[in-house]
């Protein structure tokens, strides 16, 4: 079997470094990868801000163990797609990323603490779910 000469012109399909060099963005390969991965994780944090929204809303309406304990778990998982993206990432930012993470773990602690005392801390929960979900901001930009 013989395979056929490509001729100039030809629309046959370009390779992904050739696709890069042709485009003339002078990006590479691996800019371009982590370009699509960033944009991927901003999408999947703001998926999991609206379900902490959700949860916060929930929590709000009924504070109870159960209210609570999912919004701990949409936190935590909020928290750990960041923390997993920094193993990937170097530079002065992480720091800081890791200080925000830990006020983020001390307030759902004081938030748990707050919301077993009863009614006399509802207005208290609330403050804490906005202290919160300030962090996370802060985590995402």
């Amino acid at each position: 079997m013989e395979v056929g000469k490509v001729r100039r012109g030809s629309t046959a399909p370009l390779t992904t470094r050739a696709r890069v060099e042709q485009s003339g963005s002078g990006e590479s390969f691996t800019d371009l990868f982590n370009q699509a991965q960033d944009q991927e994780l901003r999408q999947d944090l703001q998926q999991k801000m609206k379900e902490i929204d959700v949860a916060a809303d929930g929590l709000r309406k009924d504070i109870n163990q159960g209210t609570v304990s999912e919004y701990k778990s949409r936190v935590k998982d909020f928290v750990e797609m960041i923390a997993k993206r920094l193993y990937t990432v170097r530079g002065k930012g992480v720091v800081q990323t890791m200080k925000v993470i830990d006020t983020v773990n001390t307030e759902l602690e004081e938030l748990t603490r707050i919301a077993m005392e009863g009614q006399a801390g509802v207005l208290r929960v609330v403050q804490k779910i906005d202290e919160i979900r300030g962090l996370l901001l802060d985590l995402y930009s």
